[in-house]
């Protein structure tokens, strides 16, 4: 194995996404844009033209339909496309059905909002990311959260 410390890095938080091998370190790169409707086969295919690896795509609230499932083949779902969960004042109701949309998209990776600053916000939040944690990790899925560099 590389002794690049971010290769480890990358090799154990983006095993789905990160190649790795004994001589070279690729890191994955993706892209998130502003949506005024999902489109997942759009935004890859743009993402894909810049160069970038993977997209986000907003998970929908309470199953709304998506037009865009079909307009991309599943090999895209369950390797270029992740998982966004907005932020949302309903995220407890909304979070568990989007992790099984997720899991039956066959979405490798869902990107949670921000740990809240709150301290009371900040337990509740930390108690659900364990319950979707145990859930996605059982079904091959990863949970990211969205951090902020101050």
């Amino acid at each position: 194995p590389t002794s690049d410390p971010l290769c480890g890095f990358a090799s154990q938080s983006l095993s789905h996404l990160t190649a790795m091998s004994e001589e070279t370190c690729t890191l994955v790169v993706g892209l998130h844009l502003p949506q005024s409707e999902p489109d997942a086969a759009h935004l890859l295919q743009t993402a894909r033209e810049d160069g970038f690896d993977y997209v986000t795509t907003d998970l929908p609230h309470a199953l709304e339909p998506r037009t865009d499932v079909t307009a991309l083949e599943s090999r895209w779902w369950r390797s270029s496309v992740v998982g966004l969960v907005p932020e949302s004042p309903t995220i407890h109701q909304d979070l568990i059905k989007q992790m099984e949309w997720a899991h039956h998209m066959n979405i490798p990776a869902v990107i949670l909002p921000p740990i809240p600053k709150n301290v009371v916000k900040a337990t509740d939040f930390a108690r659900l990311v364990s319950s979707v944690a145990l859930t996605a990790s059982t079904n091959n899925g990863q949970v990211w959260i969205k951090t902020f560099f101050e």
